[in-house]
Order: C-alpha cells, then sequence, then structure tokens
C-alpha cells in the first residue's frame, strides 16, 4: 500500500516537471515570438494569439489602460466572439474582475464567474460569449499597471487552477514589457514624422522672407529672425514701391509651432497681394484685415507696415497693435517713438477700421522694428528686458543696420546669459541716407 502511495506520488510530481519544462519551453518560445516585431497592433494581435494557445482556453482578451480617462480599453479580444467586443466597451477602475484586477493590482483567479459578485455580464450578453472560468492578471513595467491580460474557459477542463497562475503571469510580464517597447517605438516614429513635418514647415517658412533686400537709392537694410521653436509666427518684409519709395513690415503672430507659421505664411501671401504702390499703409492692413477673418486657426497678428519716400524722408505708417517703431537719430541723447497711427490687431475685427501716422526722417536716421521676442527676453533672475533698456541702447547710435541688430542681439545675450528662449525674436533695421 505504501509503495503503491509513492508511486503515485512519484508519478504526480513527474507530471508536475514535464508540465514546469513544458511552460519553460512555451516561454522561451513566447519570448522569441513577441519580440519579433514593434509593430503595436501586430504585437498585440500576436500576445492574445499565443496566451489562448498557452492557456488552452476558448477565449482571451487585452485590455490596456487609457491615461487620459483611467479607463480600460478593449484592444484585442480573440475567440469565436472576440471582433463583437474588440474596442466596443470600456471598463472604469474597479468595475468588473477586470478593473478590480488593474486597481488593485493583483491576479484574480475566477473558477466560477457567475457566482462572483464583480463578475460584469454585459459583455457576454452583448457578444454571446458564455463566460465560465476567468484569469486575470495585470500587465505590469517598472511596477507601473498598464493594462490587463484575461483568459477564459479552459478548453481541457472546468475552471482554471493555481498551476495557471504562475505561467499566465510569467507570460504577461514578457508581453508587458513587450509592449511598452513597441509603444516607446510609436512614439519614436511618431516623433520623427512631427520633426520631418516641422522641418517641411520651417523651410516653407524661411522661403517667405526674403533672402535679399530691394536695391533703392537712399535706403540700407538688415534683418534678423530666430523662432523660439523649430518654426515660429514672426515675419518682416522689405518691398519696392517704384518710384523711390520702399515699404516695410514687421509682424508677430499671437501663438507658436505650426499654427502660427502658417498664419504667418497666411499673412504674408495676404499683404504681398493686397499691397499696392498707390494704396496708403491704413488701406493696406485694412484689406489684409479683411482677407484674415476666414482663417480657421483661431490666432491674430500685430504687425506695422510702413512706406517711406526717399526724396523726402517722408514715413507713413499703421500700427496694427504692434510695438511702436523707434528712430534712431545720429548724435541725439534720445530715440523717438513713434506712436501714431495704432490700432487694433489683424483677424480681431473683421470691418476694423485702420489710421496712419506720419514722420519725417533726417539723413542718417534708423528705424528699429521688432517683435516681443527683444522687449520680453528675461534674464536669469526673471527681469525683463524691457522697451526702455532697447531705447537706451539704440539713443545716439550712427552704425549701419547690420551693426545696430548686431548691437541689440549682443546686448540680449549679456542680459538674458543664454537662457532658453521663450519667444521668437525678430528685428528689421532701416537707415535712410536720402537718394
Amino acid at each position: 500500500m505504501r509503495v503503491n502511495k509513492q508511486l503515485a506520488a512519484m508519478r504526480e510530481d513527474m507530471a508536475t516537471l514535464r508540465e514546469q519544462v513544458a511552460h519553460l519551453s512555451s516561454l522561451i518560445e513566447v519570448s522569441h515570438v513577441i519580440n519579433s516585431t514593434l509593430e503595436l497592433t501586430q504585437l498585440l494581435t500576436i500576445i492574445m494569439d499565443i496566451a489562448k494557445s498557452v492557456m488552452r482556453c476558448e477565449a482571451s482578451s487585452l485590455m490596456l489602460i487609457d491615461e487620459a480617462t483611467n479607463e480600460l480599453v478593449f484592444k484585442v479580444a480573440l475567440g469565436d466572439k472576440g471582433e463583437a467586443i474588440k474596442e466596443k466597451f470600456r471598463l472604469k477602475m474597479g468595475q468588473g474582475i477586470a478593473g478590480w484586477c488593474a486597481e488593485h493590482q493583483e491576479t484574480v483567479l475566477v473558477a466560477d464567474a457567475a457566482k462572483d459578485p464583480r463578475f460584469f455580464r454585459d459583455v457576454d450578453k452583448d457578444s454571446g460569449f458564455q463566460t465560465r472560468s476567468i484569469l486575470c492578471v495585470p500587465l505590469k513595467v517598472k511596477e507601473r499597471t498598464i493594462g490587463i491580460l484575461e483568459a477564459f474557459n479552459p478548453t481541457d477542463r472546468k475552471a482554471f487552477r493555481e498551476q495557471d497562475v504562475g505561467l499566465f503571469e510569467a507570460f504577461a510580464s514578457q508581453a508587458a514589457v513587450a509592449i511598452e517597447s513597441a509603444r516607446m517605438h510609436e512614439r519614436i516614429v511618431r516623433q520623427r514624422a512631427v520633426e520631418r513635418e516641422l522641418e517641411i514647415a520651417s523651410q516653407i517658412q524661411r522661403s517667405f522672407l526674403p533672402k535679399k533686400f530691394p536695391d533703392v537709392p537712399g535706403f540700407s537694410f538688415a534683418a534678423v529672425s530666430v523662432p523660439a521653436r523649430d518654426v515660429g509666427g514672426d515675419l518682416y518684409d522689405v518691398m519696392d514701391l517704384g518710384g523711390g519709395r520702399v515699404g516695410a513690415v514687421i509682424g508677430d503672430v499671437a501663438g507658436k509651432s505650426v499654427p502660427a507659421a502658417l498664419f504667418m505664411v497666411k499673412a504674408m501671401s495676404d499683404l504681398r497681394l493686397k499691397t499696392r504702390p498707390e494704396a496708403t499703409t491704413a488701406a493696406v492692413l485694412r484689406a489684409v484685415n479683411a482677407l484674415l477673418q476666414g482663417d480657421e486657426l483661431g490666432v491674430f497678428i500685430t504687425m506695422i507696415y510702413l512706406a517711406v519716400d526717399a526724396a523726402t524722408g517722408r514715413i507713413e505708417y499703421t500700427n496694427a497693435g504692434h510695438n511702436s517703431p523707434i528712430v534712431v537719430r545720429p548724435g541725439s541723447k534720445k530715440v523717438i517713438e513713434l506712436e501714431e497711427g495704432r490700432n487694433l490687431p489683424l483677424g480681431v475685427v473683421a470691418d476694423a477700421q485702420f489710421e496712419q501716422g506720419e514722420f519725417r526722417l533726417e539723413p542718417g536716421d534708423s528705424v528699429f522694428l521688432y517683435t516681443d521676442g527683444i522687449a520680453e527676453a528675461r534674464s536669469p533672475s526673471g527681469e525683463e528686458y524691457g522697451i526702455p533698456r532697447l531705447a537706451k541702447l539704440l539713443a545716439g547710435k550712427d552704425t549701419t543696420p547690420d551693426e545696430l541688430i548686431s548691437l541689440v542681439r549682443h546686448d540680449l545675450a549679456r542680459f538674458t546669459r543664454d537662457q532658453p528662449q521663450h519667444d521668437d525674436l525678430t528685428a528689421l533695421a532701416l537707415r535712410y541716407d536720402r537718394a
């Protein structure tokens, strides 16, 4: 009798050992298969195929946590009724056995689902599937639960056993790492696509900025534009209006990145479309404002447009919510800020009326136009650069436009001490020497 018991125990031990070896072989094979792809959707389907096979069950499902809503979402459900529930149900944390598993980050083995008060019956009702036994394990990456795996109804017995838990948990551990790797790969691919789009947007944007300035006797020009990101919303342009007159414009879109860049391109296109030698600066900006009203990006732009006559030095200018132009007169202790002709930014009010101002330059005077990236630059302590500092720096200078812009950039660098640039930085300098 004792011998028979010993033989029976040995057979049971051997059976357990064979099962463990089989499990280990399965996991080694699983590791190769689930690491064979970084395409997330394909990987999830592979994981479910293997889960069904390894656990020898009628169906399996995989739910990932939607971090935006903190809900579990069916990503893959395999079995005869799998497609009926895929992506159709969302479970709140704590809802159903899957929600309990995710919330408590613990494995759940249910021998008889009908008797478990946590069992969520709506899935069975909707799909026609009959759940008898459930094994649910959390998908964990570095102690963080990213979802759950479920196996339903073993095919070779009535219910799952405690012996099944270790195998399914080991499988889930491998699956979670593979899923996280695929997600990271997906994010990298997406990021590279975004970077490529930004590069294209930047190229398009740069193509709209003037590559060289018009050669009009009596004038010299210089400009710089440095976006805070890959693309920005600042613009500038200089146009030969004919008859010894030039037009100069600078603008700043309220926003950054791609939407601002698109709006900037549209604004420059509209400005060039509506600029006419005989048109006043107020009329041009009024026409541009009307064209910008239909834009769906929901942003606006500040802009200054001025026209200068080389024969007389007369400036006609219209300011749509922008920083005032600064006139730098050599030898003068103060700069002159052109405060007239102030109006609302473009794109705010459809039928806005625009007023303009006038000023007469003297030979040797320069006009400095700039965006908020200069005035609102900050020091390491948080102090703003400010217009008074800019005005003091420029006062009385007798330099070329290039030297004037270099002076401002060097002073900004000293002030900010290479702090990260938070806004697009653009400046346009025009010097008048009479034709």
